[in-house]
Protein backbone atom coordinates (compact mmCIF):
# COMPACT_ATOMS: atom_id res chain seq x y z
CA UNK A 1 0.00 0.00 0.00
CA UNK A 2 2.83 2.39 0.82
CA UNK A 3 4.33 1.80 -2.61
CA UNK A 4 1.06 2.85 -4.27
CA UNK A 5 0.93 6.00 -2.12
CA UNK A 6 4.51 6.87 -3.09
CA UNK A 7 3.74 6.37 -6.79
CA UNK A 8 0.57 8.48 -6.50
CA UNK A 9 2.51 11.23 -4.68
CA UNK A 10 5.21 11.21 -7.39
CA UNK A 11 2.58 11.38 -10.12
CA UNK A 12 0.86 14.34 -8.43
CA UNK A 13 4.19 16.08 -7.95
CA UNK A 14 5.01 15.55 -11.64
CA UNK A 15 1.62 16.92 -12.72
CA UNK A 16 1.99 19.99 -10.50
CA UNK A 17 5.48 20.55 -11.86
CA UNK A 18 4.29 20.45 -15.48
CA UNK A 19 1.33 22.74 -14.71
CA UNK A 20 3.65 25.20 -12.94
CA UNK A 21 6.02 25.25 -15.94
CA UNK A 22 3.17 25.84 -18.40
CA UNK A 23 1.72 28.57 -16.21
CA UNK A 24 5.13 30.27 -15.96
CA UNK A 25 5.43 30.29 -19.77
CA UNK A 26 1.93 31.71 -20.19
CA UNK A 27 2.61 34.41 -17.60
CA UNK A 28 5.75 35.69 -19.35
CA UNK A 29 5.13 39.19 -20.60
CA UNK A 30 6.34 40.27 -24.01
CA UNK A 31 9.23 42.71 -24.20
CA UNK A 32 6.89 45.50 -25.31
CA UNK A 33 4.54 45.07 -22.35
CA UNK A 34 3.46 48.44 -20.95
CA UNK A 35 1.99 49.65 -17.69
CA UNK A 36 0.51 53.12 -17.56
CA UNK A 37 -0.88 54.75 -14.45
CA UNK A 38 -3.83 57.16 -14.78
CA UNK A 39 -1.68 60.17 -13.81
CA UNK A 40 0.80 59.33 -16.61
CA UNK A 41 -1.79 59.55 -19.40
CA UNK A 42 -1.13 62.52 -21.67
CA UNK A 43 -4.46 64.02 -22.76
CA UNK A 44 -4.80 66.21 -25.81
CA UNK A 45 -7.41 67.38 -28.29
CA UNK A 46 -9.61 64.60 -29.61
CA UNK A 47 -9.64 63.62 -33.30
CA UNK A 48 -12.16 65.42 -35.55
CA UNK A 49 -14.67 62.56 -35.30
CA UNK A 50 -15.37 63.36 -31.65
CA UNK A 51 -17.39 66.37 -30.49
CA UNK A 52 -15.71 69.70 -29.62
CA UNK A 53 -14.53 69.73 -26.01
CA UNK A 54 -13.55 66.07 -26.07
CA UNK A 55 -10.06 64.96 -25.09
CA UNK A 56 -8.14 61.88 -26.19
CA UNK A 57 -4.98 60.03 -25.27
CA UNK A 58 -3.12 57.41 -27.30
CA UNK A 59 -2.20 54.61 -24.90
CA UNK A 60 -0.39 52.40 -27.41
CA UNK A 61 0.01 52.03 -31.16
CA UNK A 62 -0.71 54.60 -33.83
CA UNK A 63 -4.33 55.25 -34.84
CA UNK A 64 -3.25 56.77 -38.17
CA UNK A 65 -1.70 53.55 -39.51
CA UNK A 66 -2.98 50.01 -39.97
CA UNK A 67 -2.61 47.86 -36.89
CA UNK A 68 -3.80 47.63 -33.32
CA UNK A 69 -3.95 50.68 -31.10
CA UNK A 70 -5.54 51.76 -27.85
CA UNK A 71 -6.91 55.20 -27.12
CA UNK A 72 -8.91 56.72 -24.30
CA UNK A 73 -11.42 59.50 -24.80
CA UNK A 74 -13.15 61.91 -22.45
CA UNK A 75 -16.43 63.06 -23.89
CA UNK A 76 -18.51 65.72 -22.11
CA UNK A 77 -22.00 64.83 -20.93
CA UNK A 78 -24.94 64.84 -23.33
CA UNK A 79 -22.86 64.77 -26.51
CA UNK A 80 -24.15 62.75 -29.43
CA UNK A 81 -21.73 61.03 -31.75
CA UNK A 82 -23.37 60.55 -35.10
CA UNK A 83 -23.19 57.24 -36.98
CA UNK A 84 -19.81 56.59 -38.55
CA UNK A 85 -17.59 53.69 -39.49
CA UNK A 86 -14.01 52.54 -38.98
CA UNK A 87 -11.81 50.62 -41.41
CA UNK A 88 -10.80 48.25 -38.59
CA UNK A 89 -12.38 46.71 -35.49
CA UNK A 90 -13.15 49.05 -32.62
CA UNK A 91 -13.76 48.07 -29.01
CA UNK A 92 -15.11 50.60 -26.52
CA UNK A 93 -15.08 50.21 -22.74
CA UNK A 94 -16.92 52.71 -20.57
CA UNK A 95 -14.51 53.55 -17.75
CA UNK A 96 -16.59 56.15 -15.95
CA UNK A 97 -20.14 57.39 -16.38
CA UNK A 98 -22.36 56.14 -19.17
CA UNK A 99 -23.18 56.73 -22.81
CA UNK A 100 -25.74 55.62 -25.35
CA UNK A 101 -24.60 53.68 -28.38
CA UNK A 102 -26.36 52.48 -31.46
CA UNK A 103 -25.52 50.49 -34.55
CA UNK A 104 -26.54 51.41 -38.06
CA UNK A 105 -26.26 54.04 -40.74
CA UNK A 106 -28.79 56.47 -39.26
CA UNK A 107 -28.94 58.12 -35.85
CA UNK A 108 -31.87 56.69 -33.88
CA UNK A 109 -31.92 57.81 -30.26
CA UNK A 110 -34.79 55.43 -29.38
CA UNK A 111 -32.77 52.40 -30.54
CA UNK A 112 -29.58 53.36 -28.66
CA UNK A 113 -28.50 51.21 -25.74
CA UNK A 114 -27.23 52.69 -22.49
CA UNK A 115 -23.65 51.60 -21.82
CA UNK A 116 -22.74 51.99 -18.15
CA UNK A 117 -19.40 51.84 -16.33
CA UNK A 118 -17.65 48.62 -17.33
CA UNK A 119 -19.80 48.19 -20.44
CA UNK A 120 -18.05 46.88 -23.56
CA UNK A 121 -19.06 47.36 -27.17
Amino acid sequence: MKAIQKIAALMLLSIFSVVAQIQAQVMKMPADHIMIMPNDIKWGPAPPGLPPGSKAAVIEGNPSVAGLFTIRAKIPANYKIMPHWHPADEHITVIKGSCYMGIGDKFNEKEAKKMTTGGLQ
